[in-house]
């Protein structure tokens, strides 16, 4: 292969790769965009940060649940059919 095709080649691939990048900032720059008109994160930290939060709140929802299930079979005889 001659050093013209080798070259032409690269040049192929480097648009290419050139072509591929602008795809994924646009899709990212959509992404962050749906991130913070659905959810009012306009970083991916301040997202991880609201996860960690909803995870603590629902952690502490189940452990209410838990509870009242507990108090409601111990206050209820619970009769199997």
């Amino acid at each position: 292969m001659d050093i013209e095709k080798k070259l032409l080649e690269m040049k192929k691939k480097i648009d290419e790769g050139k072509t591929q990048k602008a795809q994924a900032e646009g899709k990212l720059e959509h992404l962050m965009s749906r991130l913070e008109k659905d959810f009012g994160y306009k970083t991916i930290e301040d997202a991880e940060k609201g996860i960690q939060e909803m995870e603590t709140v629902i952690e502490k929802k189940e452990k209410e649940i838990e509870k009242e299930i507990i108090n409601m079979e111990e206050s209820h005889e619970w009769s199997e059919a």
